[in-house]
């Protein structure tokens, strides 16, 4: 894939699709074909001073089928627990500094039963470490994702 930048300098990447089953559990993965000079900005400092990815959780249909992939990929185990709030079990992956969750709705009345009949590719939710305003945003201007800032 490529786009071209606003200085006409032609950005280019690999990435793999998923589909099937695993199509908005298994994160993509991206192979930059551009120097990262020309890939990265200089400048990264943000208005909102958010200074990286605390967490993202998806939804599974059933809470071991990421297991199959990311277990092996990462070379560690989870870490389970259970989200009240939300009526879900839970495994979380460390991933470096960040955090990969993912949560399955073990009861009836749980709201992630209505992210899943969606049937889309996006996180339930995203949260960004910041050090300046913990703004909230609508799920509804972020394609049904929960935003936080921490």
């Amino acid at each position: 894939m490529s786009r071209e930048r606003f200085d006409g300098y032609q950005l280019a990447w690999l990435n793999n699709e998923i589909y099937g089953p695993y199509q908005g559990l298994i994160p993509f993965i991206i192979e930059d074909e551009t120097p990262g000079e020309e890939r990265a900005p200089n400048e990264n400092q943000r208005a909102n001073r958010v200074t990286g990815i605390d967490a993202i959780t998806l939804i599974a249909r059933e809470i071991d089928l990421p297991e199959r992939i990311m277990g092996a990929a990462l070379g560690a185990g989870r870490k389970a627990a259970r989200d009240e709030s939300l009526g879900a079990a839970s495994n979380v992956y460390q991933v470096g500094s960040h955090r990969l969750g993912y949560l399955t709705p073990d009861d009836e009345g749980s709201p992630l039963h209505e992210h899943i009949a969606l049937n889309r590719p996006v996180p339930f939710r995203v949260r960004f470490k910041t050090e300046g305003i913990k703004p909230a945003v609508d799920p509804l201007e972020a394609a049904s994702t929960r935003i936080e800032f921490v």
